[in-house]
C-alpha cells in the first residue's frame, strides 16, 4: 500500500526532527512528523469505530477539490487540536506514533467499505476516500519536510 511507503519516508526524517525554517513553515520537522502520524492514527481509529450504516453521501466542494487535484493548498487549512502536537517534540513520541501508524495501516483491511469519519471541512469521507486523503495529506507534509531538509543542507554547505 502506498501509505506504508510514505510512513517509511516519514521515519527517515526522525533524525531531522529539530530542523526548522520559518520561511517554509512555522513548524519544525518534528511537528510535521507528529501531526502527520496523529492524523493517520486518529482517522484510522475513527473508521474502526464508525457505524457503516450511518454513512451519508453528501456533496462537498472542498473534498472534491482535494481528492481530485490530489493536493492540499499550503497555508489554507488549520490543524484541529486533536492532531496538533504540543510544544515539546520528543523522538520517542514520534517513534511510538510511527509504530502505531504501521499497525493501523494494516487494520485498513478489516475496515468495512462504508466505514467513515467526518473531516472538519470535507465532511463525511468513507474508507476509500479517507485512505486517499491520508495519502494526499502525508505527501503534503513530506513535501514541506523535504523543503526544510534541503534548506538545512544549503545552509550547511
Amino acid at each position: 500500500m502506498k501509505l506504508i511507503s510514505l510512513l517509511a519516508q516519514l521515519a527517515l526524517h526522525l533524525k531531522n526532527r529539530k530542523f526548522e525554517n520559518k520561511s517554509i513553515s512555522e513548524a519544525s520537522i518534528g511537528w510535521h512528523l507528529i501531526h502527520s502520524l496523529l492524523v493517520i492514527n486518529n482517522i484510522t481509529e475513527s473508521l474502526l469505530v464508525s457505524d457503516p450504516n450511518k454513512y451519508v453521501k453528501e456533496d462537498n466542494r472542498v473534498r472534491d477539490i482535494v481528492l481530485t487535484k490530489k493536493q492540499i493548498k499550503r497555508g489554507v487549512a488549520h490543524s484541529p487540536e486533536a492532531v496538533t502536537p504540543g510544544q515539546e517534540i520528543k523522538k520517542g513520541q514520534i517513534k511510538d506514533l510511527l509504530d502505531q501508524a504501521k499497525v493501523n495501516v494494516v487494520k485498513f483491511a478489516l475496515i468495512p467499505k462504508h466505514a467513515h469519519f467526518t473531516h472538519y471541512s470535507m465532511g463525511m469521507l468513507k474508507k476509500k476516500e479517507a485512505i486517499k486523503f491520508l495519502i494526499i495529506h502525508t505527501k503534503h507534509h513530506l513535501k514541506i519536510i523535504n523543503e526544510i531538509v534541503e534548506s538545512e543542507l544549503v545552509l550547511r554547505s
